[in-house]
């Protein structure tokens, strides 16, 4: 079978089925085959790994999943996508569609298998995705797509401006390493932003009190942490005394907190509730 990841190839699939793009949901198709082969070829990935792919729009990345994992489980919410997938790779006995937001998927019905996530994600669901896979009690590593700045910050964020729910759960619970750069040239229609792949491995199941405290932290980023947390223990004596024990200026903002900072106030956050 001809590669799908090509200008030509695409563009034929696209007109024979007479798709057209939705900018709502962020469609922009793989049309070189190194990026997708170099994803495919990962040793993470191997013939006993079941794959969930989020957004596997024309199925270019999905075909040479299909070729080297043991199932490919996709997730496409746009259900022109659908006939497309399911007729142009048919002769892989190894894939199974489903037209479903994978927001709303249960990990938790994926069993005992290796499961690794693979997707060129969209990059207004980027923060969402990430989040979700690196939540669930489940050791499943993920392979992700995603804006070029995004993920310089997930590799660089030590606090400040640059830190938010998706770099603190990057760092605390995976192994989170560069893949490659992608040119936005490699893209139908071409994006506005150059993208790169990382690979999350991950280490540990998240903590209760770690998903707890990070949603307590940045529940209002612009607010100061005193009004965040003074919301959360509705106790203004308690919530200054946990600032005094950590030296933290109650007019302070999440954003002007280091990483180890960070760490200490959650687990202060707990003991103090």
């Amino acid at each position: 079978m001809d590669r799908i990841a090509t200008i030509k190839r695409t563009k034929e699939i696209l007109d024979k089925y007479q798709f057209r793009m939705k900018k709502n949901y962020g469609q922009n198709f793989m049309i070189v085959p190194k990026v997708p082969l170099l994803i495919a070829s990962n040793p993470i990935l191997d013939s006993q790994t079941t794959v969930i792919e989020i957004g596997p729009g024309a199925g270019a990345l999905t075909q040479c999943l299909l070729e080297k994992v043991k199932r490919v489980v996709c997730y496409e919410i746009d259900k022109e996508l659908i006939p497309i997938l399911e007729n142009e790779l048919c002769e892989y006995p190894n894939l199974e569609i489903h037209n479903q937001d994978f927001l709303k998927v249960n990990l938790d019905e994926f069993q005992d298998e290796k499961i690794v996530i693979v997707s060129n994600l969209p990059y207004y669901l980027t923060s969402e995705i990430i989040i979700k896979a690196l939540s669930t009690s489940k050791k499943i590593d993920v392979i992700a797509m995603m804006q070029k700045e995004v993920a310089k910050r997930i590799l660089t964020a030590s606090g400040g401006k640059e830190e938010n729910e998706l770099t603190l759960y990057s760092k605390y619970f995976a192994e989170v390493s560069k893949l490659t750069d992608v040119s936005k040239n490699d893209f139908f229609p071409r994006p506005n932003v150059d993208s790169m792949v990382l690979i999350f491995k991950k280490k540990d199941a998240p903590s209760d009190k770690f998903i707890n405290g990070i949603k307590v932290i940045f529940s209002q980023r612009r607010k100061t942490i005193y009004n965040n947390l003074k919301q959360y223990l509705n106790d203004e004596q308690r919530v200054l005394a946990l600032l005094g024990e950590l030296n933290v200026e109650r007019n302070k903002r999440v954003e002007e907190l280091d990483w180890e900072t960070i760490l200490k106030l959650i687990d202060k956050l707990e003991e103090a509730k």
